[in-house]
């Protein structure tokens, strides 16, 4: 089952840094409060391990839509270290998982 996901990624100074979206493969509709990992990329990409990114996020929302197309799905919020560990991780997701990065323009 292919699922929307998206979740808001921080620095620790604090700033806005954007948003990460696209869709993933699951086996079962998560509920709230339940895990999904992003440690394995699908297509064997790197893990960033020097970033500080938790891999584990967890579901804070489920979207049902009324007409019965996709659910979408709120993650936890992402909050790393550097502008550096931003770009680490957002490739990551970007390249593993085919997920999409969206800058807040400054």
């Amino acid at each position: 089952m292919r699922i929307d996901i998206d979740f808001s990624i921080f620095t620790s100074s604090p700033s806005a840094e954007g948003v990460i979206s696209g869709k993933i493969e699951v086996t079962a509709l998560p509920r709230v409060g339940e895990i999904i990992s992003f440690y394995t990329a699908p297509n064997e990409s790197k893990f960033p391990a020097n970033s500080s990114f938790d891999p584990l996020l967890k579901v804070k929302s489920v979207i049902h839509n009324a007409n019965g197309q996709n659910t979408a799905i709120q993650l936890q919020d992402v909050i790393l270290p550097s502008k550096q560990s931003v770009a680490e991780v957002t490739a990551f997701l970007e390249q593993g998982f085919g997920l999409f990065f969206d800058p807040i323009s400054e």
